[in-house]
C-alpha cells in the first residue's frame, strides 16, 4: 500500500477533512519562509482536541536543534522532516534524541550526484523532491521522471517518499511506474498556499487506490 502525506496544513477544517478521508501523514511546515508556515504554537492550537488518526510530521529547514526538540516534544510529533542542508551529523543527533521518531531527510534532486552521499544520512526515510535554487520545497514542480527512470536506486523504495508537483491529475501515471513508500503532496491539493481542497484530497486518494486496484487485478 502506498501511503499519502499531505503537507502544509494551516487551517483546522482542512486538517479535520484530511483525517476523515484517511490520510496517512499530515505535515506542518515550520520554515518561516514558506507560504504554508505556522509556528509550533499555532500547530498546537490546530491539533488540540482532534483525534489524530494520521501520523504527524514537522517540517524544518536548517533549524536549530533546540527548536526542533521543543516542537517534537510539545506536539508529540511522529516524524521530523529535514528539508534543508542539514548534514548527517544532525540526523544522527536527532535519531539519538528521538529513537522512536521517524526521521525523514529530504533530498532536492537536480543532478545525479545529488544522490551520491545519501547513505551518509542515518535517516529512516528519504524524501525526493524537485530542485529549486530559491525554495527548499513546495515549488509545485514535478521531479524529473526521466532521471528517476535512469537512476538505479540502490536502496529500498520502501524508504522513499516522492514529492514535487504531485496532484490528482498525474499521480496515477506516476505510481503506475514508481512504487515509493509514500507520496508527499502540498500544492497539488490546494486552492491557494495552505488552503486545502477536500475535493482534491479525495480525488488524490481515489487515484492512488485506483493504481492499487489495477495492480491487484493484474496480479
Amino acid at each position: 500500500m502506498i501511503r499519502i502525506k499531505i503537507c502544509g496544513f494551516t487551517r483546522r477544517q482542512d486538517l479535520k477533512e484530511a483525517l476523515a478521508l484517511g490520510i496517512d501523514f499530515v505535515g506542518f511546515n515550520f520554515w518561516p519562509s514558506s507560504p504554508r508556515y505556522l509556528s509550533p504554537g499555532q500547530a498546537k492550537t490546530l491539533i488540540t482536541g482532534l483525534r489524530l488518526t494520521a501520523r504527524t510530521v514537522g517540517v524544518f529547514v536548517d533549524a536549530d536543534l533546540s527548536l526542533i526538540k521543543d516542537a517534537a516534544v510539545n506536539l508529540r510529533l511522529d516524524g521530523i522532516q529535514l528539508h534543508g542542508k542539514e548534514g548527517p551529523e544532525t540526523v544522527a543527533k536527532l535519531k539519538e534524541m528521538f529513537p522512536q521518531t521517524m526521521i525523514i531527510k529530504a533530498i532536492r534532486v537536480g543532478q545525479p550526484h545529488d544522490l551520491e552521499n545519501i547513505y551518509r544520512y542515518p535517516a529512516d526515510f528519504f524524501l525526493l523532491d524537485s530542485f529549486s535554487p530559491v525554495m527548499a520545497g513546495g515549488t509545485g514542480r514535478m521531479l524529473d521522471l526521466e532521471f528517476l527512470r535512469k537512476t538505479v536506486l540502490a536502496w529500498d523504495w520502501e524508504r522513499i517518499f516522492l514529492a514535487g508537483g504531485i496532484k490528482p491529475g498525474n499521480v496515477f501515471r506516476l505510481l503506475s511506474e514508481f512504487k515509493p513508500y509514500a507520496i508527499d503532496v502540498a500544492s497539488g491539493v490546494e486552492t491557494s498556499p495552505g488552503v486545502k481542497s477536500k475535493r482534491l484530497m479525495a480525488r488524490l486518494i481515489d487515484e492512488v487506490r485506483r493504481v492499487e486496484s489495477n495492480e491487484s487485478k493484474d496480479g
